[in-house]
């Protein structure tokens, strides 16, 4: 009798180990699996990084990037350009392009401290992230931003030979839309005026 008590409390000892190193091995598996876990993606991922806003101001600039603004400034707040192409169309002319703001800008490369240029090529947004303080972005309709500017100084396009059309504004900013009927793709700030002072049109 004290042997057959002596195997059931073994055998009730080995249930219980094996038991504890189930519930071990269970808990590791878990941990393993968790810490695999494919990531998800931040909700703030797609927002600008650095200490800068995201305003599109017409005639004067879109976030960090201003016209007649040090070149090495924004640099130095962007980042290094995801493509730097010199331009043939202008001497000195370069295009400075940041694909992860969607975000670009022409400068005149000269002199000591070179600026953003103040011409027509305007600084030019293609992504959402970059608004003005009317709310306007890039997807918004035609009609949201006629809504909120009013009727466009001038309209090139919207026929049937150009169905691209650019609204374009004396205070300084443009929107571009595929067709009449499609969103905002891209918009333009560049110097007030009629064609930003310059007597040129964007087809020149």
């Amino acid at each position: 009798m004290v042997l057959l008590a002596f195997r059931q409390k073994n055998s009730t000892d080995d249930l219980s180990t094996m038991n504890l190193i189930k519930s071990a091995l269970f808990a590791s598996m878990l941990a393993l699996f968790a810490g695999c876990e494919t990531p998800q993606p931040s909700a703030t991922a797609s927002a600008p990084i650095g200490n800068f806003d995201t305003l599109i101001v017409p005639g004067q600039r879109i976030g960090p990037v201003a016209m007649g603004k040090s070149v090495a400034e924004i640099v130095s707040q962007l980042g290094k350009p995801d493509y730097n192409q010199q331009t043939t169309r202008y001497a000195g002319e370069v295009t400075y392009t940041y694909t992860r703001y969607g975000i670009w800008f022409c400068w005149n490369d000269q002199g000591l401290q070179p600026v953003v240029e103040t011409g027509l090529r305007g600084i030019n947004v293609d992504s959402n992230r970059w608004a003005t303080a009317e709310g306007i972005r890039v997807g918004n309709s035609i009609q949201d931003v006629i809504q909120a500017y009013g009727k466009p100084d001038h309209l090139f396009g919207a026929t049937i030979d150009k169905p691209e059309c650019t609204l374009w504004y004396n205070s300084g900013i443009n929107f571009r839309a595929k067709n009449r009927n499609s969103p905002i793709y891209e918009i333009s700030v560049v110097p007030a005026g009629e064609f930003g002072g310059h007597g040129e049109t964007p087809q020149d």
